[in-house]
This record gives structure tokens, C-alpha cells and sequence, in this order.
């Protein structure tokens, strides 16, 4: 199965969710994984020095905003309309300080941005369920970073095995509060769904093959264990650079691409479809 097959479910799941995920970044905020991730993000854009265009790939709720720096534009792209709803107004708000934001309903396997688009490019939280990090997406990643642009993400090695997974908190959402009231079709149908996501277990020897096929240097890869109320497994993390140019120095920077009016993520996403962008639910 592909990406495309699991982008439905994903949304649907992400979608009943978002409250409650919005709730748990204030749990998730004081645990030592949550800083720590949020460090290193602060370490990578304050490498640059100069200000920077940023990608988060499934930013979700807006959890890790606050801890970007030197932001002159942040792009957050996610499945779920119901998400990025809240990223409007995400954790520790008043540290966001990102010069603009754009907020893009969408499937990142199927947007497409222009070259050297970016920075920084990051993702965490996203590989694993029903999304697999491949040679083809780091190429794609390669493409949207501008020389010495810099890419940061995790991927599920080993999923949690104890506590309620955010997915199982979605079922159990979904098999509790709103189950009840569907008619018999939609519970079968929805209960096909809910056993068709699969867990993608990434290994370092993965990443590294995928990420190096794409062009990367500076490849720096470790598993992770990650210990929280909320996740209890390990993940693979990765950061990578793009090699500066040939002639060893940065090239100009192009104008973003497609750049629009921020909107609200339905407007955003009925825009996208328009422009034949983005592979929208």
C-alpha cells in the first residue's frame, strides 16, 4: 500500500483528535524529551545567523513552534484541517517568534515547492504510522533545501509498548464518543480503516541509505529512546546537510514558491487543490 492509500484514515483519525492532542502538548511540554528535541531545533536555526525559511512536515498542533528562531517565514504542512487549526494558536504562543506563518493543508509525498525553497527542513512525529522515510521523499527534501540547507527528523524504530499511543488514543475516541452514533455502514467501513494502518518500523541502516541516495552529507544517525507519559519507544533520529555548491559558497535565494496570502486551512486547502498542488482528502 501507498502513502495515498493511508492519507484518508490518517486525516479522519487526526481530525477527531486534534483537541486532545492540542491538550497533551501542555503534558508533553514538561518532559525532558520535549526540551531536548526543542534544543536542538533552537541549535539549528541559530547556525544560520541570518534569517531563515523554514519547513515543518506534519506540524500538527504547533508544538515545537516556540523553539524556532531566526524564522523569517515557517511553512507547516499537515494532513489534518482540524490540526492546523490549532496551530493558530500553538503552545507557548507568546514565544513564537517566526516573522510569518503559512499554514497548508496537504500530503507532503504530493506537494511540491520550488527548488532551494528552504533552510531548515524538520519533521518529527510523522514516520512510522502509515508514512515511511524513502530515497524518493529525501530527494525531494534535497530539492527544497538551498545549499547548506539543513534537514532534522525522526522515524519510529521501536513503537511505544506501554501507555496509549496518540493513535490508540484516537481509537479509543472514535470507539467511545463517536462509534455509537453512526449508522452501521460507516461503523463497518471505519472499522476497516482503523485495522489498516500499518507501523513502519525505520532501522538506522534504512535512514542512512535513504537519506545518502538522495545527495546528503554530514549524516549523523542514533536511536533514540524516548521516555514521556505519552510515547514510551524509540526512534530513529537523523540530521543531514546539503552540500553548499560547487563552487563552496551559498547561491541566491529564489522567492518562495507559490507564495499566497495566509488563510485559514480550509481556504488554504481548497486554494491548494486549485492550484493542483496537494493530494487533499
Amino acid at each position: 500500500m501507498t502513502h495515498r492509500h493511508y492519507e484518508i484514515q490518517l486525516a479522519d483519525g487526526y481530525d477527531g483528535c486534534a483537541a486532545r492532542y492540542r491538550h497533551d502538548d501542555e503534558i508533553e511540554s514538561r518532559t525532558p524529551a520535549h526540551r531536548r528535541i526543542g534544543s536542538k531545533l533552537r541549535r539549528i536555526c541559530d547556525s544560520f545567523a541570518r534569517p531563515i525559511r523554514i519547513l515543518e512536515i506534519g506540524c500538527g498542533t504547533g508544538r515545537y513552534f516556540h523553539w524556532l528562531r531566526n524564522a523569517q517565514l515557517l511553512v507547516g504542512v499537515d494532513l489534518s484541517a482540524e490540526m492546523l487549526r490549532h496551530a493558530q494558536h500553538p503552545l507557548r504562543a507568546e514565544k513564537v517568534t517566526a516573522a510569518e506563518i503559512r499554514l497548508l493543508q496537504g500530503n507532503v509525498y504530493e506537494m511540491d515547492f520550488e527548488r532551494e525553497s528552504f533552510e531548515f527542513i524538520y519533521s518529527l512525529g510523522v514516520f512510522g504510522y502509515g508514512a515511511e522515510m524513502t530515497a524518493e521523499l529525501g530527494g525531494r527534501l534535497h530539492d527544497w533545501l538551498a545549499p547548506g540547507g539543513r534537514l532534522y527528523f525522526d522515524a519510529i524504530e521501536r513503537p511505544s509498548t506501554t501507555g496509549l499511543t496518540f493513535a490508540g488514543r484516537c481509537r479509543h475516541h472514535a470507539r467511545y464518543h463517536v462509534l455509537p452514533w453512526l449508522p452501521g455502514f460507516i461503523k463497518s467501513r471505519l472499522a476497516r480503516k482503523a485495522r489498516g494502518i500499518p507501523v513502519i518500523r525505520h532501522t538506522r541502516g534504512s535512514i542512512a541509505a535513504a537519506i545518502s541516495s538522495a545527495g546528503f552529507d554530514e549524516i549523523a544517525i542514533a536511536s533514540v529512546p524516548c521516555r514521556s507519559p505519552l510515547w514510551n519507544g524509540v526512534h530513529v533520529e537523523c540530521t543531514a546537510r546539503k552540500p553548499v555548491s560547487a563552487r563552496g559558497r551559498e547561491i541566491d535565494r529564489p522567492d518562495f514558491a507559490r507564495s499566497q496570502p495566509a488563510a485559514p486551512p480550509d481556504q488554504e486547502q481548497k486554494t491548494s487543490r486549485e492550484r493542483g498542488e496537494i493530494g487533499g482528502p
